[in-house]
């Protein structure tokens, strides 16, 4: 790694000396119980981002190529107070579309690519072409949304006031404090009707509001003072952005919001 690290340093010096632009270096994991040298260990790997600090300072990202289903680990790993989160290469399709939330929300990530997506100007042909274009489709609604709260998730990014998460049945549930309240998020739930999966990101925009954007997810607030009142859900709006205008929708009531004890998103449709 010390050695691989000097040369490239020294490399990225001399093109830095040329043209002022950011560097970085995209790493390819190795996994926790890889052997080094049965791949590129030389490489930025999480145990020796130090080493290569120290061999120059031409480098001013270490970016992993995060194809792992442990997307958490891998960027706790490279979230760090002295390297921002940017991912050169990752998965598209429905992982990615469920990836993305957790990676802006939670790292505020400067980058997110999935590896070939320029390849959907070319039609899927075979048995694996209704997989693919439904991959593609949940990709693209998922940008779509964010890009729709471009503005809000920036400043929320900025301020640490946004959270995001992808849950499973391996992480079923994950938990935040934003606003003195304990937010409990979890797969949705009712009347005996398990969400699979489920992802977004939630975004306190007030003391007391939020915005929530994702599928299959319920949340749930509680007080963090012992002493505090009962917190009850006052409204639940759905909704969309247009051009940074709120278009607001149904008012949901009822078993939409399991009779006011959980802010539900449907698991069939991603939703603001």
């Amino acid at each position: 790694a010390w050695h691989y690290a000097k040369y490239v340093q020294a490399v990225a010096a001399k093109g830095k000396a040329a043209y002022d632009l950011p560097m970085y270096v995209n790493t390819w994991l190795g996994g926790e119980d890889a052997a080094p040298g049965n791949y590129p260990s030389g490489g930025p790997q999480p145990q020796v981002i130090d080493v290569w600090k120290a061999a120059g300072t031409a480098i001013d990202i270490y970016a992993p190529d995060l194809y792992s289903p442990d997307v958490y680990g891998w960027a706790r790993k490279y979230h760090r107070a002295d390297n921002p989160l940017f991912l050169p290469e990752t998965r598209d399709g429905e992982a990615g579309a469920a990836n993305v939330f957790y990676i802006l929300g939670e790292h505020a990530a400067i980058g997110f690519s999935p590896f070939g997506i320029d390849n959907w100007a070319m039609p899927a042909s075979g048995e694996f072409a209704d997989q693919e274009k439904k991959g593609e489709d949940a990709l693209r609604t998922s940008y779509t949304a964010i890009a729709s709260i471009e503005p809000l998730l920036l400043d929320a990014q900025s301020k640490g006031t946004v959270h995001g998460f992808v849950l499973d049945k391996s992480r079923s549930s994950a938990l935040f404090v934003m606003q003195g309240y304990q937010v409990d998020v979890s797969l949705d739930e009712i009347f005996g009707n398990h969400a699979e999966n489920g992802y977004g990101l939630i975004i306190a925009t007030g003391p007391d509001t939020f915005l929530g954007v994702g599928k299959g997810f319920r949340v749930k607030f509680t007080p963090r003072d012992p002493n505090a009142k009962r917190v009850g859900i006052g409204t639940i709006d759905e909704g969309r952005f247009e051009n940074g205008q709120w278009i607001a929708g149904r008012r949901l009531n009822g078993d939409e919001n399991d009779q006011g004890e959980y802010w539900r998103f449907d698991p069939r449709e991603l939703r603001e």
